[in-house]
Parts: C-alpha cells; structure tokens; sequence
C-alpha cells in the first residue's frame, strides 16, 4: 500500500478556520466571537510552509469579502452562525459540488491590534484528517506530588476514506440486488481484529501518528487495542452521499498524564487536568496530517461531568467545566508544525473538609489561647499554662494534619493561616 494513494484524500481550502464552540441545544458547531462580534481565527491553519500563512490564531476577522461579520445573520433565528452556514459563506459550491470561491478577502484585527487586508487563495493538497473522540469513564487517582492524573479511558481514532471502497468492495458486498428493501442484504459486514492481527497486514492504523504529548507512565498490559473496518454505501441501503470506508482503532485502558498543578491557593484551589494529543505528520506540508474532533466527544464529556457530579466520580473534586481546544505543536529542535488537541478539566477542590477538620480545630485552639485575657492578671500562672498549652497543641495538631497538606516550595493560602495561628498564639504571652 501506497499511503499518498490510499490515506491521503485531495482536498481544497483556504489557509484558516474560525474558532468552533460545541452547542448542547443545537447539537452542532458554532462559531466564537469576541465581544463586538468579530469572528476569532482558531489555530486549525493549512499551508504548504509556514511562511505562506497570511493569518494566524487569534487573529479577529472584522470583514469577508467587504461584508462586516457582525451583519451576516444566522439562519432559521438561531443566535449564532453555524459550521454549515459558515461553510455555505467561505465555501459557496455548484450544481456539481465545485467550490465557485476561488478567492477571499479578508480584513483582520491581529494579535498586535493592527488593522489589515488580506487576499486567500483555494489551494489545493493531499491531507490525511484523524478523526478522535476521547471518553473518560473514570478519574483514578490525582496525584498532586508527582503532578499525574491517572484516567480510565477509550479513545477512538477514525480515518474516512474513499479510495479504498473499491478493495474492501469486493469482499464485503456479496449480493448486488438493487431492491431497495433488500439492499442492506448486500452487506456481509465489517471486519474486527486484534493489534497483533491488524499489524500482520502491515496497513497502517489510524493511531500510527497520534501522541499522548503530556503522557507520564502507561502500562501496555492494561490497554487493550482492537481496530475495526466498516463500509459505507448506497449499494447496502446507507443514506450517504459518497461511499466511503471507515477504519476505527478503539484504545482502551489506564494512562497516567502529567500535569502542572498551582496550589497557592490550597485548599480553595482550582486545577486543570489537561489531556494533550497530537499528530506527528507535518501541518504545513504538501501532504498534510491533521486530527479533528468528532462531533459525540463533547457529548461524552458532558456525560463524563455530569455522571462525575452524580456518583462522586473524582473524590474530594468537583468539576467545574471542560473544554477541547487545538494547537499547534512544535519541537525545539525542529521546523515542523504538528496539529494538536487538548482536552482541559477544571476541577475546585472540595474544601469543607479542611474548613471543618483543619481551619476549625485551629481557631477553636485560638480562641482558648485567647480567653486568658479574661483571666485576672495575678493569675499569672495559669495564664501562661494556659497559653503555652495553646501553642504546644498548635504544634502538635500541625503534625497531626501534615500528611493532608501539599509539601511545597512556596506558601499556600493553608500555610499562611497555620503561621499566623503561631504569631496570635504567641501574643498572649506577653
């Protein structure tokens, strides 16, 4: 096998793409603006070098073709532009499916707040696009020590392709009745294999270019790999308007992730637990690898934090949001762009516990330290039994709970209480 004859599809574009938010009403994606309106360029760019992209991610698009973005309105009164309403503008086609756009022109906010036109061309490319979708079915362990989060998983990658109908064609329609009612009739149905088996082929699998970029530690005896092979066409009855045939690698196990955790504000601390993938072809290349996101992995997210909420999925955690993001990675080393991914997390502590088992005790202890004041101040004795008591159990509590607190090279927002419990403990004592 050829892989520039049977991965890689040719296709037509532009050098940019909007950034793209997931709507749970709709079910579809829209695109994001800022706070005036203007359409935000996303780091999903396309060229054949580096040098020849003309806009850049976060760029703000402020006109299309002499038309002000703000004045395009969303069809069927919806309150956002939608990915097909978006294509329909940027990718106008004829009766033969041919992009009648050739040319656009741009006016752009950059990131610097310069003003300026652009011209795009349609170019024209051999890409090969890695469809992902990632579902989290359990969070096992944060480890804020080591900086890890060990995740339950399946990712799934999808490649779509037609050039290799024609092959699998032959083995996997054995009828070629054209009734209707009959044609699902004609499917003998996909094929399953194992990773040994797939291997023995020697066809690539959609995962040969994908990365775990933050990936720590991960045992291959607990991830199971199977990679299966499906058609779509009109001659079995799908409802699709070209055939196509749909390889999957379904990846499932445990895998620790690095992350990098901020705990100054421990324990009202907020943390992103962040999931970065990539594809190591070059973005900026006549042949060019990209990964994009399938349309259920935010439905599978959603389900993840909402089941999180339910079942008390990520102990002593709460998830707060979620979101996917592209990027574009490269190494210090190296000139290449690569198309990323990155699944982010955010996670709040669940704080009563300190509050009620840590913060407590301590002003508890404070206020017994305090109430000598009360004391007649012949007492004198009793005061500084009392007092020093205070501070001796101030100490010893400090290492009751030390196995709860982070051990950092800077203060957290608990360590600045437990010194200042020291110095209104001591003041008593004068």
């Amino acid at each position: 096998l050829k892989l520039s004859q049977y991965f890689y599809d040719q296709d037509e574009w532009f050098s940019f793409e909007p950034s793209l938010a997931w709507d749970r009403d709709l079910e579809t994606w829209i695109v994001k603006t800022d706070s005036k309106g203007y359409w935000i360029v996303s780091d999903k760019l396309r060229a054949e070098k580096y040098e020849d992209l003309k806009v850049f991610p976060g760029d703000r698009i402020i006109k299309i073709d002499g038309v002000k973005v703000q004045d395009i309105k969303p069809e069927k009164n919806l309150d956002y532009i939608t990915i097909d309403q978006y294509s329909d503008i940027i990718y106008p086609t004829n009766d033969q499916d041919e992009y009648t756009k050739r040319k656009i022109n741009l006016t752009i906010i950059d990131t610097n707040n310069i003003k300026k036109d652009v011209e795009l061309e349609l170019f024209t490319y051999e890409s090969s696009v890695t469809e992902f979708d990632f579902e989290i079915h359990s969070i096992n362990s944060i480890d804020i020590k080591n900086n890890e989060v060990e995740v339950f998983f399946t990712r799934k990658l999808m490649w779509d392709n037609p050039n290799l109908v024609e092959i699998a064609s032959k083995y996997m329609i054995k009828n070629n009745t054209t009734d209707p009612e009959k044609l699902y009739e004609n499917y003998s149905g996909g094929c399953d294999y194992s990773e040994e088996e797939w291997n023995s082929t020697q066809i690539p699998s959609p995962g040969w270019s994908i990365n775990e970029l933050n990936a720590s530690t991960f045992d291959l005896d607990k991830i199971e790999k199977r990679i299966a092979i499906d058609l779509w066409s009109k001659k079995i009855g799908d409802d699709v308007e070209e055939d196509t045939i749909e390889i999957e690698e379904r990846t499932k196990g445990l895998m620790r992730f690095q992350n990098t955790f901020k705990l100054q504000a421990f324990p009202f601390d907020k943390q992103i637990l962040s999931f970065k993938f990539v594809n190591i072809g070059s973005i900026f290349s006549s042949q060019s690898a990209s990964i994009t996101v399938v349309d259920y992995l935010e439905k599978n997210l959603s389900d993840f934090v909402k089941r999180a909420h339910e079942e008390n999925l990520v102990p002593g955690w709460d998830i707060v949001k979620y979101s996917v993001e592209s990027f574009l990675h490269s190494e210090p080393t190296s000139d290449y762009y690569n198309d990323g991914l990155e699944i982010k997390i955010e996670i709040q502590r669940n704080h009563q516990y300190y509050i009620y088992k840590v913060i407590l005790p301590i002003i508890l202890i404070l206020l017994i330290c305090w109430s000598v004041f009360w004391i007649h101040p012949r007492e004198l004795e009793s005061k500084l039994t009392i007092t020093i008591v205070c501070l001796l159990s101030l100490i010893a509590y400090n290492f009751v709970i030390e196995e709860d607190l982070p051990k950092m090279s800077y203060l957290t927002i608990m360590d600045h209480l437990i010194l200042t419990s020291y110095i209104f403990a001591t003041i008593p004592n004068f």
